[in-house]
């Protein structure tokens, strides 16, 4: 499976959960931006100061900014004038939209012809920018589905946090203007469909590892971080994204009611695996920091007991250290002791 993904449709990553399960698997993450000296974490801010720091030191750190092309915005061009040739209808149109269902463009992101394509049928606004476009929530996702589907390839696939809504939006416009079918197409009639086949990136449906219900603070997407940072803990997490590698071939190869089993029996291997990781440490004198921070501390090196005892061998720091690390290698779950409670599920 590839080492990056491209993430769409905003700027910069400012979802902390969505970010914090993407680096337990991808490399780096990609984001479509303006311009060339356009830096994705100077786009980030939320409401908590502290999530702001560290989400901006992400994006700095594993975040690429992505440029289009002048080729690819003639594609995209080709894509977006297949609804933007029509009027927009009244309800889609910027002008009358309450904020919370505007969004902006930036005009570099487009080809010239496509701005005008847009602005000439009312699905763009003025902002008082020049750059700066405003448009239905729901048009702005379709012309960043043209877009994205140029940036993406197999090498580096798009993903979202909110792919159902994603495609639902698009779909908003395209039933708007009676195309009979949209974005939400099923696989299996894609095909018959010029908007399923040029979109169908939206369909993918893939499964993946993160947090199940928890919150990430600041705190924790921060030892994450701190985690990806230290190569003994980028083996453990070579180890565990192999594995997840395997599993994801699988499911993508197969098809319902197998894939349904194959995801059941990986969440078990999962489980499977925990449980003889904790084994495994309780032998070498850990058992006492199983406990609610004790295994990220244990894998992050940060918590250890002196030298001593270690599963009946009296061992000093260096052996500790050594018999300690040789355990963590034997299972390929324990990268995500390093990043987080072991709380996590398949999405």
């Amino acid at each position: 499976m590839p080492l990056c993904a491209l993430f769409y449709p905003e700027w910069s990553i400012n979802d902390p959960k969505f970010l914090f399960e993407s680096l337990l698997y991808w490399d780096r993450l990609g984001c479509i931006v303006p311009d060339e000296g356009f830096k994705p974490a100077d786009a980030v801010w939320v409401e908590d100061q502290e999530m702001t720091k560290v989400l901006r030191d992400a994006n700095e750190r594993f975040v690429t900014p992505c440029v289009l092309t002048k080729e690819q915005k003639a594609r995209a061009h080709r894509r977006i004038a297949e609804f933007a040739a029509f009027e927009a209808p009244r309800a889609l149109r910027p002008e009358g939209l309450r904020s919370s269902d505007r969004s902006i463009m930036s005009v570099h992101k487009l080809a010239w012809e496509t701005l005008e394509l847009l602005e000439t049928n009312r699905w763009t606004g003025d902002t008082g920018r020049d750059d700066i476009k405003t448009m239905s929530s729901a048009a702005a996702d379709l012309v960043m589905a043209a877009l994205v589907d140029e940036c993406s390839s197999d090498q580096m696939p798009p993903v979202t946090n909110d792919p159902a809504g994603f495609a639902g939006s698009c779909d908003l416009v395209i039933n708007s203007l009676g195309i009979p079918r949209g974005v939400a197409a099923t696989q299996e009639n894609k095909a018959d469909d010029a908007y399923g086949d040029a979109l169908s990136f939206l369909l993918e449906d893939v499964p993946h590892l993160g947090l199940e219900n928890d919150r990430v603070d600041h705190k924790r997407l921060r030892k994450l971080l701190e985690a990806r940072s230290k190569p003994g803990i980028e083996g453990l997490r070579s180890a565990f994204r192999k594995r997840v590698d395997d599993f994801l071939a699988a499911v993508l190869a197969a098809e319902e009611p197998q894939r349904r089993l194959i995801r059941d029996a990986f969440r078990d291997a999962v489980k499977q695996d925990f449980r003889w990781l904790r084994k495994d440490l309780r032998l070498v004198g850990v058992d006492a920091l199983v406990t609610k921070e004790g295994l990220a501390a244990i894998a992050l090196g940060a918590v250890v007991p002196g030298p001593g005892t270690i599963g009946g061998l009296a061992v000093g720091w260096s052996g500790y250290r050594k018999v300690r690390q040789d355990r963590l290698e034997k299972h390929w779950c324990s990268w995500l002791y390093a990043a987080e409670r072991p709380r996590f599920s398949l999405l």
